[in-house]
């Protein structure tokens, strides 16, 4: 029976180990990945083209995620009202979502800048995080052009994906 419990805890930890790795490497194209191509969403919340590398949910919530609808439009005009996600939690998944926006900062490194007004409360009673952002939270330069948006929990990457703002 001993040997059943250590044969049992090793195959739980090598899957955790694997969804660990498979969320480091998730993580590292986020944040690494060149921000090219963009997920065609109409104003409506409708995928027009799908860009594979953009809005899915990385492996550790998978479980925990999904979208409900990808943010849109996208592209998005300065014009244009807002830029519009939804984001369900499943299960009892509970926690506050943040966007950020990768930017270059005068060193010419890259950081997460969390984006004004880009933050909601996921709760058992209220699961789905709606967030309605102004193409000038997410175009710092003011000169339209595509950004990458990560979205976190304060504990990992969620998901991300490359947004086009046009002046």
């Amino acid at each position: 029976m001993l040997r059943l419990s250590l044969l049992l805890a090793l195959v739980v930890s090598a899957c955790d180990s694997g969804t660990a790795d498979s969320q480091r490497l998730f993580e590292d194209r986020a944040l690494l990945s060149p921000v090219e191509g963009i997920t065609r969403v109409d104003a409506d919340g409708v995928v027009r083209e799908r860009d594979p590398s953009d809005w899915q949910i990385g492996p550790l919530y998978r479980a925990r995620y999904e979208f409900a609808f990808p943010p849109s439009p996208n592209p998005v005009s300065k014009s244009q009202e807002s830029l519009s996600f939804s984001l369900a939690a499943l299960g009892s998944t509970a926690g506050t979502l943040q966007v950020s926006v990768i930017q270059g900062n005068r060193a010419g490194a890259l950081e997460l800048v969390p984006v004004e007004g880009g933050r909601c409360q996921v709760t058992t009673s209220a699961p789905v995080c709606s967030l309605d952002l102004f193409p000038s939270q997410i175009d710092y330069t003011n000169t339209g052009g595509l950004y990458r948006l990560v979205i976190l929990d304060g504990r990992g990457i969620v998901s991300y994906g490359d947004v086009q703002v046009n002046p």
